[in-house]
């Protein structure tokens, strides 16, 4: 692992390649003709998180919940990280799905300055420096994607989506024109799409893909992720 940028202040820019130069990352995100990026817990603490463990859309005091809750717990102790996928599938399904009282409620709990606030620094900058198509692929419900979209600066969104490396083969499918990747996200599911992705390059279906995954420490980048970066995208916006 080594720094492109920083540590300073609290944000950087880390990568696991060694031969991989600062310059080298800025002219790949900033020749991007789309940016597929992942939302929770990539430009903003996980609104669905903050959805599931307010009991927006249910109560507190609902056995329903409760057994949510219960369920959740023992995914977890089993499969840590990777059960939140299925855990938020449940909770729309169970919550939210033919609710439209508890969309009201999540909406309405979303405010522009909520949005605003739970965006992580320099995300909206980034955005603001590329000339890609932005686009989010996330798990989320569409009314509250539309929200970050608007306060993020993306272009739009793809809602509950939840097997990224199967979306991004038919975004590419369906979007052929679109060469040049930048990607972004947290999780498993993300580098999978990353992954696909790197395969498309060498079947020469597409020209290149940058990869940026948001990072607790640096020291937690590996391959195939270019580059990793903390709760602060200003090292980046600054490398860039």
């Amino acid at each position: 692992m080594k720094f492109l940028y920083g540590p300073e202040q609290g944000t950087w820019v880390a990568t696991p390649h060694a031969d991989l130069e600062a310059r080298t990352v800025a002219r790949k995100i900033l020749s991007a003709d789309v940016c597929i990026s992942d939302l929770d817990d990539t430009d903003a603490d996980s609104p669905a998180k903050e959805i599931a463990f307010k009991a927006l859309g249910t109560s507190y005091l609902s056995p329903r919940y409760l057994g949510w809750l219960a369920a959740t717990a023992f995914q977890y102790l089993g499969h840590g990280k990777a059960a939140e996928s299925a855990a938020w599938r449940d909770y729309i399904d169970t919550f939210l799905h033919n609710n439209p009282q508890g969309l009201r409620e999540v909406v309405d709990h979303f405010t522009p300055e909520r949005v605003e606030a739970t965006l992580y620094p320099g995300v909206k900058e980034l955005y603001g420096h590329l000339a890609a198509t932005r686009v989010y692929f996330t798990r989320n419900i569409p009314p509250v994607a539309k929200l970050f979209e608007q306060a993020a600066g993306v272009s739009c969104h793809a809602a509950e989506v939840f097997h990224k490396a199967q979306a991004i083969e038919k975004f590419n499918h369906n979007f052929p024109h679109f060469q040049r990747y930048f990607v972004k996200g947290d999780s498993t599911e993300d580098q999978e799409m990353v992954e696909v992705l790197q395969f498309l390059v060498k079947m020469n279906r597409i020209e290149s893909v940058v990869s940026c995954r948001r990072l607790d420490l640096a020291t937690d980048i590996t391959g195939p992720w270019d580059i990793g970066v903390p709760k602060d995208y200003r090292g980046l916006v600054a490398l860039l």
